[in-house]
This record gives structure tokens, C-alpha cells and sequence, in this order.
């Protein structure tokens, strides 16, 4: 019987990988410039926590698909070269996603003293992740031993994902609660009301579901895949985001041109 070669099969699944990288980096770092555009350009005043959210996650965005092209586009071996722009880009764009969805609930007219508490974890869980991710790179890439340290790194990654997984969630449902709450207190009703009460509901559900594939993606080990895809992941979310603001303003300019939406840009 003849041996069967798998080499041009894994071959062809290295090659597919690697374009589905590439695609990935492309769509975000451009997924990024259109979000600055947008967001400088929505917003009358440069200012507020929505707004500088925003900001910061769009650009961590470019700064963590900037990290991952330079080892693997650019052939970049130095880690102190590329480390701080995964690290850095990591972060700015997680935290920022979740400062995002928190400061929302303020647009829809929860009380900022209500919400200091939830503010303040968001704050501490996503340092205190940074900052021991940060460390555990240092040392993962400066230690001779390095396959003894893959394995926590990547262990540690998975709790992380996860956390911030559940943290999105817990916001998203706020949002969508608080969303459902304004529509009759403010007028909106009818037709209208069922029709943004789905965009907003299903929107959201497409959100979690990218989420989830980031999540499936880090327990499948597929390195490769889930750093790029990382990067395109956080742009689709943040698009979706701009997408949600811009109907709630639609809905709201008409009604209440001094309402905590229309005058958050």
C-alpha cells in the first residue's frame, strides 16, 4: 500500500492560514483608520469617556495587528521590537472595548455615581491582567528556557479571554436592558420601538458571537489564527458599536435634541 503523504495537505493548511493572517491584518489596521475618521468626524466634541474609549480601543487595534505583523510579515526576531505593540495594543483595545460598553449605560441616562463601582473593576481587572501579561512576556522572552514558559503564558491568556468574555457579556446585557427600559419613557413606541429593539437585540447577539470565536479560537490553541483574528475581532465590534450610537441618535434627535445621547457627540 502506498504511504500516504500529508505534506502537501499541511502545506496547503499552512498556506491558508497564513492568508487568512494576512486578511485579517489588513481589514483591521484598515477597519481602524475608518474608525478614527468616523469617530472624530461624529463627534462635535472631542471629549468624554465614550468618546476617548472609542479612540483608544480603534488604536490599540493597529497597535496589536502592528505587533503581530512585524515577526511573521516583516521578519522581525527582536521581541523588545514587536512585544510592547501586542502588549500594549492588547490592552488598549480590550479595556477600551469594555470602557466603551460601560460608558454607554452613562448615555442612556444611568446615574455615573451608580455606575462608579463597575467602572472601578473594569479598571482593576483589565491593569491587573495587563500588567501580569506584560510581566509574564518580559520574562517569557528574556528567560533561556522558553518552552517552560509557553505553556503558563498560554494558560494565563485563556483565564484572561475568558474573563473579559463574561465581563463583555454582563455589559452587553445592561445595555440591552437599559435599551429596552428608555424606549417607552421617552416615547418611542410602535413600530419603531419593536424595530430598534430588534437591530439593538441582534446586533448585540452578533457581537457576542465574534466574541465567542475569539474565545474558541484561544482554547483551540490555533496561535496563528487567534492573534490576527484578535485584531479584526475588536474592529467588527467597535464598528457595530458606531453602528447602535448612530440609530439611538436617529431616534432620539427628533424627540429630545438635549438628551444624554445627542449630547455626548
Amino acid at each position: 500500500m502506498a504511504k500516504y503523504d500529508s505534506e502537501p495537505f499541511q502545506q496547503s493548511v499552512s498556506n491558508a492560514i497564513t492568508f487568512f493572517a494576512v486578511g485579517c491584518t489588513f481589514i483591521s489596521l484598515y477597519n481602524t483608520i475608518e474608525l478614527n475618521i468616523i469617530t472624530l468626524s461624529t463627534f462635535k466634541n472631542w471629549k468624554g469617556l465614550y468618546f476617548w474609549s472609542l479612540l483608544t480601543a480603534a488604536n490599540g487595534i493597529a497597535l496589536h495587528s502592528i505587533g503581530y505583523a512585524l515577526p511573521n510579515f516583516f521578519s522581525v526576531k527582536n521581541p523588545a521590537i514587536f512585544i510592547p505593540f501586542v502588549a500594549v495594543g492588547w490592552g488598549s483595545m480590550v479595556i477600551g472595548q469594555s470602557l466603551v460598553l460601560f460608558s454607554r449605560l452613562h448615555l442612556l441616562g444611568h446615574h455615573f455615581s451608580r455606575l462608579k463601582p463597575l467602572l472601578a473593576f473594569i479598571v482593576i481587572n483589565g491593569a491587573g491582567f495587563e500588567l501580569v501579561m506584560i510581566v509574564f512576556l518580559a520574562i517569557g522572552t528574556s528567560w533561556q528556557d522558553k518552552a517552560r514558559w509557553g505553556p503558563i503564558i498560554a494558560t494565563f491568556e485563556k483565564v484572561e479571554v475568558t474573563v473579559f468574555f463574561l465581563q463583555e457579556i454582563g455589559l452587553s446585557a445592561l445595555y440591552i436592558k437599559a435599551c429596552f427600559s428608555i424606549f417607552n419613557v421617552n416615547g418611542v413606541r410602535g413600530g419603531t420601538s419593536q424595530t430598534m429593539r430588534q437591530h439593538l437585540l441582534w446586533v448585540n447577539v452578533f457581537v457576542v458571537l465574534i466574541s465567542l470565536t475569539v474565545l474558541l479560537l484561544q482554547y483551540f490553541d490555533l496561535f496563528t489564527l487567534q492573534i490576527a483574528y484578535k485584531s479584526f475581532a475588536y474592529s467588527v465590534k467597535l464598528k457595530a458599536e458606531i453602528w447602535i450610537l448612530s440609530k439611538l441618535v436617529d431616534i432620539y434627535r427628533p424627540k429630545s435634541s438635549g438628551s444624554n445621547v445627542s449630547n455626548s457627540q
